[in-house]
Formats: structure tokens, C-alpha cells, sequence
């Protein structure tokens, strides 16, 4: 499918199922495919594959997006085995790094500000999405948002 519909820009999918997860990065007119069995897949805005490396921004021009990466990727790695929906939670709500964290609210010299998010739980069967930052959807879960 992805190969025969048309794209104007860049885009990194992650798609799993219980037995295996595919990183996918796609290019205006390539795309790139890396498959798991076990593992952790992490993806932010720039791509890691090498093949396609150099259409990223420059880190110093665009730090956000390998401190994100980096910092889920470290996260995940921690609770290898152990991740559940609260871990996800977690991490997609972080504040570590400053104006490069996880969860962006665009403040700094960082404009960038997280908009969405969703989380799957396989295991489970279940879908959980945001359309605001992770941060706050967490206060409202519990009761304590606006």
C-alpha cells in the first residue's frame, strides 16, 4: 500500500502485531523497512536508517528531535521486559531536557509543541490517544484537568 500511494513528505510509521514490529521511513520516493521479532522501535522526526541520514536537519539546527529520541529510547531500554501502559505514559509525558523533552509545550527557543499521541496495548486490545499534550490528558485521566 504504502509504496503505490503518493507522498509529498517524509514520514516514520511504526506497525506491530504480537509476534513482530517494522520500522518504516519514508521518503517522498523511497522507503526504508526494518523488522523486529524483540526489541524496542523508537521513532521521533528524522530519520534513522542509514540510507536516508542525510535528509536529516542538523543537530544543532534541530535538537528536539534526536534528545527525544535518545531520551524514549534510553527510557525504554531501562524497562526492557517490564513496559506496560503506565511506562508509556510515562515517557510520552516527560519533561527531561527542557524545551527538547518528550512531551513539548513549545516554550524557549523551541517552538515545537506535542499535539497528539497514542498508545497501543496489543496485549490488551486497546487504544488510548490524546489530542493535546501527553501531560495533560494525564490530569484529566485522573480527574484533575480543566
Amino acid at each position: 500500500y504504502l509504496r503505490k500511494a503518493r507522498r509529498m513528505n517524509g514520514l516514520n510509521l511504526l506497525i506491530a502485531d504480537s509476534m513482530r514490529a517494522v520500522a518504516v521511513e519514508a521518503t517522498r520516493d523511497k522507503i526504508v523497512t526494518e523488522e523486529i521479532s524483540s526489541g524496542i522501535l523508537v521513532r521521533t522526526n528524522h530519520y534513522v536508517f542509514q540510507e536516508l541520514k542525510s535528509l536529516n536537519p542538523d543537530p544543532l539546527e534541530y535538537p528536539s528531535t534526536f534528545y527525544r529520541h535518545e531520551r524514549i529510547s534510553m527510557f525504554l531500554n531501562e524497562k526492557f521486559g517490564r513496559i506496560r501502559f503506565q511506562e508509556m505514559l510515562s515517557i510520552a509525558s516527560d519533561h527531561e531536557n527542557g524545551e527538547n523533552c518528550v512531551c513539548r509545550h513549545g516554550f524557549g527557543t523551541n517552538k515545537g509543541k506535542t499535539v497528539s499521541m497514542s498508545i497501543i496495548v496489543l496485549e490488551d486490545s486497546q487504544m488510548w490517544s490524546s489530542l493535546r499534550n501527553p501531560c495533560e490528558s494525564l490530569c484529566l485521566s485522573r480527574g484533575k484537568g480543566r
